[in-house]
């Protein structure tokens, strides 16, 4: 997305490309590595467990909109929370949200390593977490 001063943010991302650009942020297997804790720990209703996370998405989503359409700066948690709470808490959340985009990534392949490893144990975790690497990775950089 760019900016331009006479013309604000311009948005250039359709419905697909938002989707495609999600699922491979997240990667395709980011899922497996909870399922067997959830279906524990909800006594089997792991479908539940995700439509109760979708509807909780569902609002943050809905938020982002409204918080797009009141502070219409590129710079998403930076500028939300810097035009509602301060500068000082802005830059936190900013970080905060850069750290996000390092950790669930690598979290998500760890998962894909470790539920590799469980279902191949002749293959080991680091080689099933960097192959996970390199595919999202090639999934992204593809666009």
């Amino acid at each position: 997305m760019t900016t331009t001063s006479d013309e604000g943010l311009q948005r250039r991302l359709s419905l697909r490309d938002l989707i495609v650009s999600g699922l491979l942020f997240i990667g395709p297997l980011a899922p497996v590595g909870v399922f067997g804790v959830l279906d524990a720990r909800s006594s089997g209703a792991v479908a539940l467990v995700y439509v109760v996370a979708t509807v909780a998405m569902g609002f943050t989503a809905w938020s982002y909109a409204r918080m797009s359409a009141a502070v219409p700066k590129a710079g998403s948690v930076f500028a939300y929370a810097s035009a509602g709470l301060g500068r000082a808490p802005g830059f936190v959340a900013g970080w905060m949200i850069m750290l996000d985009y390092l950790f669930i990534p690598s979290v998500a392949s760890l998962f894909v390593g470790i539920a590799t490893n469980s279902l191949a144990p002749q293959i080991p975790v680091w080689l099933a977490t960097g192959a996970a690497i390199v595919v999202i990775t090639a999934l992204n950089l593809t666009g």
